[in-house]
């Protein structure tokens, strides 16, 4: 071959069958030999004997014909059986079994890769633990002999005993590519194939010298920005060059490190379709159980196993992957859903709720399908074989409207293919799971999810992302090598929680000993050196507060040319500010109001009004509003709409206040425990066993509240209430404000005082500084009222309180003068007249002395923070 890997020409003339230590260079290698036989004109050849070395001896072991073989187990099984040995043999109850598993699984594999005794891993035991895997160890290896299987661990040792040359290399030539350093259970294996006369041939290692450069940069963001305006910059030199960036430990946080890379190779790709996002070709794949697709599968199947809170609901309505029928109906549903407590939901309560609350076509198609969820609650007590869930589970999604992509791509097609290939796995436990429940089931499956690392197949990228120790093999033109300061390579040495350091220095282990992890470092880096013509190392200055060095192993000295900061195109959003100027329009207004418009909000609108006419045009003519967020428990919203709720039934029969006085203690006490009780019903309808319990809490709260507010309302001058929530609308030009008052009462001259209730933050009545009324809102009140008014007042209820604020010739608590409250009054309500003239007319003006606490909510939509620096 002309360019890259020139060995692989001569192995594939020769039959060889070559194993590589990766399957990323095993793809690497047949991708470059089918790129040469194109180059060279051929339109078809022989398919090479290209495997990753488990690979190969899985098919091997898979294709023999012996009788008497045994099974290789799939990962998923054997994890399952060790979670089961680990806690038959612990001797205290384990809190978490999955870092305990990972742990033993890795030692189970050393000791076969080192082909350790079971007998001398026993004899070299010493700690608590070591005993507890040599325990858990034992009862594995029983349960594999029993069922006739072997597992990934012992795959090696058992190929090189039980299968013929043959089998194993046709060719009789073996080629070795990618290996660091060979296992003793790998060299037992080439040593069997060598006594039948099949050659083993490690790849030639190349003899080139790579030229080194240097540079180092601020921090980690700008390191990896730099890295991907690098590569940029070598693939426009040279398009068909091979280029790869390094990452040591890249499996911490490769979607991270990838989208910084990006920033610099591909800028603005957040902003372009998938082929930017590929761009950059990231060799280390997601869990299975972070795509969004198996989110939203695992969250269904969950709300059926177990119930789901409030926020997992939210992404079941919302979710695409359940298809995309009354998107709108389903929303309003979520909105809705927001409005309730929010609980551990079943699917049956929570379909109960929202047909009691929400229209019954909102979301009807999402509703049956969640029918479906219902049925399977009823039913998931049965046990089943493994196999029976994975059908069911299968059919349940199908049914449910999943994935709901309609026209497919590549990688939503390869995902569901391994999604259900992971349900495969999952059938297959049946012989070594015993039946499980739905739930358990359920469970396990998405255990194995979060297990299985996966990667779609995408076209081949500008430029490859890779782990340091996944680079073993590969070849590239130009390499950069980041993170290469002192606190990451060499990287923390690592030796086995689960087996005796002394047994890992005398057989020499990986990590086993500084000297050990310090020379394999050493060779990495040499290895490197040969893989490329141009080699980068890079590392940053600082992490945070801490300052950072470059690895001694880079042997830079005073003399070394180091860059610093060289090339960092910056974060692509921020080249994106200021490049357009904000044009004001004037007048920035929207159409009047039209004669049939729906307005909402009632009086709040008008006070939207006057504190910013765009909160008003929004919440009033688009009817946009902030969504609730969801809380546990009673919300301060839903605890005052059930202090309004019992206070109206405790008023329902309008008492005067003589009446009230004439109540005894006795039914003042029924009186006010009936009102708070039925206040909370229909709270109580969603309610599950703790929710009833702050129920029973909050409805001694709401009497003690009612208690004294009796008291109070007996202390005040005589009057009467004329009516409770009173429904009004004032009609002013084409405005019209559809208004519910709180309460009305009769004073004794026979005028009124509007009353509004307040609960929660003591409100103010009056604005001192500007002697108006800081909330307009009953001035819209009495704008509304054809009858004379007497007086405005705001009660302030909540546990700690009451108090009366307020304004008239009839109010006590005021400091307005009888003779003056006529002339107040008549300019409270021509300043809401002005203000529904202002509204009416499109004024949409944003208010910008507002805190950015209170022009949050809505900067997307007003600007503010743009207006703000254009001023």
């Amino acid at each position: 071959m002309t360019s890259g890997y020139p060995w692989l020409a001569d192995a594939v003339s020769v039959n060889a069958t070559v194993i590589t230590a990766s399957r990323r260079l095993a793809r690497e290698l047949q991708a470059a030999f089918e790129q040469e036989q194109r180059r060279a004109g051929y339109r078809s050849w022989p398919t090479p004997h290209i495997e990753a070395i488990t690979d190969w001896l899985a098919t091997a072991l898979d294709g023999a014909e012996q009788q008497g073989l045994q099974r290789l187990i799939d990962p998923a099984a054997s994890g399952l059986l060790w979670e089961r040995c680990l806690g038959e043999t612990s001797r205290q109850d384990l809190l978490s079994t999955a870092g305990v598993l990972r742990h033993a699984r890795q030692a189970w594999q050393r000791v076969h890769d080192w082909r350790i005794p079971v007998d001398t891993v026993t004899a070299a035991a010493s700690s608590r633990d070591e005993h507890w895997f040599v325990r858990a160890a034992s009862a594995y290896q029983n349960f594999l002999r029993a069922g006739g299987w072997i597992d990934q661990a012992q795959l090696t040792e058992y190929c090189a005993d039980v299968l013929q040359g043959a089998q194993l290399a046709p060719g009789k030539q073996i080629y070795l590519a990618g290996f660091d350093r060979l296992t003793p259970v790998q060299r037992y294996l080439f040593e069997q194939l060598a006594a039948v006369n099949i050659e083993t041939l490690e790849v030639p290692v190349s003899t080139r010298v790579a030229t080194r450069r240097y540079r180092s940069y601020a921090n980690e963001d700008a390191q990896w920005r730099a890295a991907g305006r690098w590569a940029r910059d070598q693939l426009q030199r040279d398009p068909k060059a091979r280029i790869a960036v390094i990452v040591p430990n890249l499996e911490q946080d490769a979607a991270a490190i990838a989208r910084k890379v990006r920033e610099g190779f591909a800028a603005g790709w957040q902003l372009a379709g998938s082929t930017y996002r590929s761009a950059v070709n990231v060799s280390y794949g997601q869990r299975l159980s972070a795509f969004p697709a198996i989110v939203a599968a695992e969250k269904a199947l969950r709300f059926a196993a177990n119930g789901l809170r409030g926020p997992d609901i939210s992404l079941l309505l919302r979710s695409p992957f359940f298809g995309q029928e009354d998107m709108p109906g389903r929303c309003r549903l979520e909105t809705q859903l927001r409005s309730l407590v929010d609980r551990q939901w079943q699917p049956g309560n929570l379909l109960n709720a929202l047909n009691d609350t929400a229209p019954a076509t909102d979301g009807a198609v999402w509703r049956e399908r969640m029918q479906l969820l219902v049925d399977v609650v009823n039913q998931q007590d049965e046990q089943l074989a493994p196999a029976i869930w994975a059908e069911r589970i299968d059919a349940l999604l199908s049914s449910l409207g999943w994935p709901g992509i309609q026209q497919s791509d590549s990688e939503e097609f390869q995902l569901i293919n391994r999604w259900r290939q992971l349900l495969n796995e999952f059938a297959r436990l049946g012989s070594v799971r015993s039946v499980p429940t739905f739930r358990e089931a359920v469970g396990y499956l998405f255990q194995m999810a979060g297990e299985t690392l996966y990667q779609p197949e995408t076209p081949a990228g500008g430029l490859s992302l890779i782990g340091l120790l996944e680079s073993a093999g590969l070849e590239f033109d130009h390499v950069w090598v980041g993170n290469m300061d002192a606190s990451r390579w060499p990287s923390a040495g690592q030796p086995l929680a689960l087996l005796s350091r002394q047994l890992q220095r005398d057989t020499g282990m990986p990590d086993a000993t500084p000297a050990d992890t310090l020379a394999f470092a050493e060779r990495t880096l040499d290895r490197l050196g040969k893989s490329t013509a141009q080699l980068l190392y890079s590392w940053s200055r600082s992490d945070g507060d801490t300052e950072l060095q470059p690895s001694p192993l880079l042997q830079l000295d005073a003399n070394s040319a180091v860059e610093t900061d060289a090339g960092d195109p910056g974060w692509f959003a921020c080249s994106m500010a200021g490049r357009a100027k904000l044009d004001m329009l004037h007048p920035d207004s929207a159409p009047p109001v039209l004669p049939d418009e729906k307005i909402r909000g009632g009086a709040y609108t008008v006070q939207r009004m006057q504190e910013e006419p765009f909160s008003a045009f929004v919440a009033g003519r688009l009817a946009a509003n902030t969504l609730e967020p969801y809380q546990a428990g009673l919300t301060p919203r839903l605890r005052g709409i059930a202090l309004h709720d019992a206070l109206y039934r405790l008023l329902l029969d309008k008492p005067s206040r003589s009446q009230l006085q004439g109540w005894t203690a006795a039914q003042r006490e029924e009186r006010s425990e009936r009102a708070a009780w039925l206040a909370l019903t229909d709270i109580g309808k969603q309610a599950d066993d703790i929710l009833r319990l702050i129920l029973q809490f909050e409805k001694r709260r709401l009497q003690q509240i009612l208690l004294r507010f009796l008291d109070e309302e007996c202390a005040r001058d005589d009057f009467s209430i004329d009516a409770l929530e009173e429904r009004l609308q004032l009609k002013h030009g084409a405005v019209v404000l559809n208004m519910r008052i709180d309460r009305i009462d009769r004073l004794a001259d026979q005028s009124l005082l509007v009353i509004d209730y307040k609960s929660g933050t003591r409100k103010t009545f009056m604005n001192a500084k500007k002697g108006v009324p800081a909330n307009v809102q009953l001035s819209v009140y009495a704008r509304t009222l054809a009858a004379p008014i007497g007086g405005l007042a705001l009660i302030n209820l909540d546990s700690r309180e009451i108090s009366y604020q307020g304004e008239g010739a009839g109010v006590p608590f005021g400091k307005i003068k009888a003779e003056d409250w006529p002339q107040a009054l008549a300019s409270w309500c021509a300043d809401v007249d002005a203000l529904l003239v202002r509204f009416a007319a499109g004024e949409t003006g944003v208010n910008g002395n507002q805190s950015a606490d209170d022009g949050r909510p809505l900067a997307l939509l007003s600007r503010i923070e743009e207006l703000r620096r254009e001023d």
